[in-house]
């Protein structure tokens, strides 16, 4: 059934300027004590805006942004209805390598995008791990969407994205549907992964707690020739939403912990 009334109000936020994410909490809190869900969903990659700090914008400003919220999302849901925080990962975050025993080394800005949606996952699964009940934590894959995120691309890049990857329309249902299904709800699982795509090698893929390093790096390579299937053929894989298999570090707990430490160094002194 669709929504035929409603109302919008825009609040300015810059997530490149953590002063901001300040602002626009205490704009919120002046005007609103009610917040059913947040969708961590805005991000740029290094061809978008080569000057900005692609992990503190996709990343540290929305950690920052749910820590100063996380009090009215708490008051606002229930065990029946849970207050929901979305936050936009990617198939990339598998990207990101792992080894037998290091933790993964935060402050390294190589691969700072991958790196930043795979914080963002991990972000999800803490608050869908140590939150009450009346809190969720949903991580999102959009899938490989053309949007304006390759506005600094070369034009053979934007040309492959508007001919192989979804809308932006489609690249939204995976959050629409982490937003509003009662499913995510019922959902069991301790780590909550949606994906637009019907699942590739999703009989493989369903364990995470693999018994060694080398079945680790098998599940991770199908995880990355799923992502690649993904992307080239995702139209014909598009089926709305469906549950995903993230990779074992974004499932790991002591490397969530690892980070929420992380994140919070980054944000006590403001």
């Amino acid at each position: 059934m669709g929504v035929s009334t409603g109302r919008v109000q825009y609040l300015p936020i810059f997530l490149d300027r953590l002063n901001t994410v300040k602002s626009f909490v205490a704009e919120f809190s002046n005007k609103y004590d009610r917040l059913d869900g947040i969708v961590c969903s805005a991000g740029i990659n290094s061809s978008g805006d080569p000057d900005k700090d692609v992990f503190a914008v996709n990343f540290t400003a929305h950690f920052y942004l749910c820590s100063l919220l996380m009090d009215v999302l708490r008051k606002s849901g229930s065990s029946e209805s849970p207050s929901r925080v979305i936050t936009l990962s990617s198939a990339m975050h598998v990207a990101i390598p792992i080894s037998n025993s290091t933790l993964v080394p935060w402050g390294d800005n190589t691969a700072s995008y991958s790196r930043s949606k795979l914080a963002l996952h991990m972000m999800a699964n803490y608050i869908n791990k140590h939150e009450s009940n009346n809190v969720v934590g949903i991580a999102v894959n959009p899938g490989a969407v053309n949007s304006s995120i390759w506005r600094g691309s070369s034009s053979l890049v934007q040309t492959v994205s508007s001919l192989l990857f979804l809308t932006s329309s489609q690249g939204a249902q995976p959050s629409v549907f982490a937003m509003t299904s009662h499913d995510i709800v019922e959902q069991q699982d301790e780590f909550i992964y949606v994906t637009p795509y019907v699942p590739c090698f999703r009989c493989c893929l369903k364990s995470r707690t693999t018994t060694t390093f080398s079945c680790h790096l098998f599940r991770r390579g199908l995880l990355l020739l799923s992502n690649f299937i993904e992307a080239t053929f995702g139209r014909c894989l598009y089926d709305s939403a469906h549950w995903g298999e993230a990779s074992r570090v974004a499932c790991d707990s002591k490397e969530i912990d690892h980070l929420w430490s992380f994140a919070l160094s980054k944000i006590e002194n403001i």
